[in-house]
Parts: structure tokens; sequence; C-alpha cells
């Protein structure tokens, strides 16, 4: 009994690793889905920063090498970084005019 107790905890250390890089590398994948959705719809407005750029390709590599904390808080960055552009590119297209020499 007390060597199958052993064997369970012992089990558990040794695959609570494995399991966590599995959630990481998905939700670090899905934060790149969803940077680049965003990067998306300001590209669509003619808006983008060469900030969000960098970070991307930067979470991009950061994923590939399998830095996975790492690549979904620069894709998370991404994703604020896209969600700024918008806003300035909505504040631009309503303030355009104002700035127009009388």
């Amino acid at each position: 009994m007390k060597t199958f107790r052993m064997i369970t905890v012992l089990s558990a250390l040794v695959l609570a690793p494995l399991t966590h890089a599995a959630e990481t590398k998905d939700s670090a994948a899905s934060a790149m889905a969803a940077a680049q959705s965003a990067w998306d719809e300001a590209a669509k407005l003619g808006y983008w920063w060469l900030t969000t750029e960098r970070v991307m390709k930067e979470s991009k590599k950061q994923f590939e090498a399998g830095q996975y904390d790492e690549a979904k808080a620069l894709a998370d960055e991404a994703v604020l970084l896209s969600k700024a552009t918008l806003a300035q590119a909505k504040r631009e297209s309503e303030t355009w005019q104002a700035r127009m020499p009388r």
C-alpha cells in the first residue's frame, strides 16, 4: 500500500511538467492566433505598427524554440499593440480634419 502511494506521487510529479507544457503550448498557440487576427484587423484599415510586427515575429521565434511562456507573453503584447493601433486609426479617422490648415 505504501509502495503504491509512493509510485502514484512520483508519477504525478514526473507527469505534471509534461501536462503543463502541453497547456502552455496550446495557450501560446491560441494567443498567437489572437495576435494574428488583431493584426489582420488593423491591416484592413491600412494601419499597422512596425513594433507590433517585430513583437509578433519574436513570438513566433520563441514558440518555435519551445519557449511557450515567452511566446504567449509576446503574443499578448502584440494583441494589445494591435488594439492600440485600432484605437489610433479610429481617432485619426474622426479628427484628421481638425488638423488641416484653414
